[in-house]
């Protein structure tokens, strides 16, 4: 057969790619790792596309897009499958959500936020008991009015019911101001914030949440979401090649919902360069960072289930859903960074109030303005966070935070496990002299000898 012969099946394709990489091994040894892991770490559907594209590129993976690592397109589809199967909803209601989707989604409405929408005006149907079109201002005041004396949603629930309303009023009578139907509505953005700071992960959860993962993913995995403060859908689906070591630590390129940026990581970069460096697709830059067994990039699901595993082996009662990390690593961030430094680490817009409201919570500014007036200095300021990876003294090897002896050398890091190594020596040295002192003396050798004979353990 021809190169370019169209009778192959790609099965023979692999074959004969993979053939001419092992005989060019010293300069093709990436792309046949990449050619492995987009072939076998991919979804059974998703394998023999995946491998078509690989070969029609020669070899070369072409970067893929921002991936959904909350899975919100499929759930949009088994979000319309189950209402079409729902009675309750009339079926006009239908089409209209149907359409209204549509409309949302080409207006550049993310997935996970259409999906918000959708499940909220359902639950809007069911509470009119009549057809949207129908409805007036009575029935929404009236579905408004049960959603809100209903205890099982939150405040933000609640406000995003009343906006989800509002926007789809505003759509389906096609008008530009809020129609009758909606324009009562006020909707407050000031909501106490319902947690407390023993919600919050503190620098010592995570630290003990990294002393029970026993597997050097997740160490490297729990220590980067939380110093990070990455959403879960910007880290999840990091490549090997987004992560720069450079002389102060490393930088992620994430990119999230205000597009790329860069995030400096310095306590975790121990954990990451052990990982990487037994990652089983090393030599493939392009390849996902964070895998499971069966060497498939991790899903949110799979990730949440690792967190309360090792949660539960640590004795964690808080919670260790991704966005807490974020939550309390924002928190304790506040009390060092400017509102503006805040918006640039966490990938938050120019006009967004998040940096505002932590740095409203941490209560920074008027906590230190308060001691100063009473000439006391405030400790907390300047205290070093125990995350920080280990310097060892003697060889000077960077080491994770939870190591107790140094990775290269075997020297204890912490000063108790050096003041004792140092006084057993020191004891040891005194009875080493005391016991060559004995030795000298005749009489006591010759005891020595008799009790040696008398045990058993002298010359026969």
């Amino acid at each position: 057969m021809s190169s370019g012969s169209q009778g192959e099946s790609l099965q023979d394709q692999i074959y004969i790619r993979k053939r001419i990489y092992l005989k060019h091994k010293e300069q093709y040894i990436n792309n046949l790792t990449a050619l492995q892991y987009a072939v076998f770490a991919q979804p059974q559907r998703n394998r023999h596309r995946v491998a078509l594209r690989f070969i029609k590129n020669k070899g070369v993976l072409k970067p893929m897009k921002r991936l959904d690592a909350h899975n919100y397109k499929r759930r949009i589809e088994l979000f319309f499958e189950k209402l079409n199967k729902d009675n309750s909803i009339p079926e006009g209601d239908k089409k209209i959500l149907k359409k209204y989707s549509d409309y949302l989604i080409s207006e550049g409405i993310t997935f996970g936020r259409v999906g918000k929408y959708l499940s909220d005006l359902k639950r809007a149907s069911k509470l009119l008991g009549k057809p949207f079109r129908k409805a007036d201002e009575q029935d929404i005041r009236r579905i408004v009015s049960v959603f809100e004396r209903n205890e099982k949603y939150s405040p933000w629930s609640k406000r995003d019911f009343k906006l989800s309303l509002r926007k789809f009023y505003t759509w389906l009578r096609g008008t530009k101001e809020y129609p009758p139907e909606v324009a009562w509505m006020k909707v407050y953005t000031k909501i106490r914030n319902a947690r407390t700071p023993e919600d919050m992960l503190t620098e010592e959860d995570v630290r003990k949440l990294i002393d029970f993962a026993y597997k050097v993913q997740e160490r490297a995995f729990i220590s980067t979401l939380y110093e990070s403060g990455c959403r879960i859908g910007e880290i999840i689906y990091l490549k090997i090649n987004q992560v720069k070591f450079d002389d102060y630590g490393a930088q992620l390129f994430v990119n999230g919902k205000t597009g790329f940026r860069r995030v400096r990581v310095v306590a975790s970069v121990p954990y990451l360069l052990e990982w990487i460096n037994k990652h089983p697709f090393r030599d493939d830059r392009d390849a996902f960072l964070w895998i499971n067994d069966r060497l498939k990039p991790f899903g949110y699901s799979g990730i949440t289930q690792m967190l309360y595993r090792v949660a539960r082996r640590a004795g964690i009662r808080k919670r260790v859903n991704p966005h807490n990390f974020r939550h309390s690593r924002a928190t304790y961030l506040a009390n060092f960074l400017t509102e503006a430094q805040m918006k640039e680490f966490f990938g938050w817009t120019q006009d967004s109030k998040m940096a505002a409201v932590y740095v409203h919570l941490s209560g920074r500014d008027v906590d230190n303005a308060l001691l100063k007036v009473y000439g006391v200095e405030n400790k907390n300021e300047k205290k070093e966070s125990i995350l920080k990876p280990r310097d060892c003294p003697r060889c000077k090897q960077i080491n994770q935070a939870t190591n107790k002896f140094c990775s290269r050398c075997g020297f204890p890091l912490d000063e108790k496990s050096r003041a004792e190594i140092i006084r057993k020596t020191i004891e040891r040295k005194e009875a080493d002299r005391i016991m060559d002192k004995l030795i000298e003396d005749d009489e006591f050798r010759e005891m020595l000898v008799r009790k040696a004979m008398l045990l058993g353990m002298g010359k026969k």
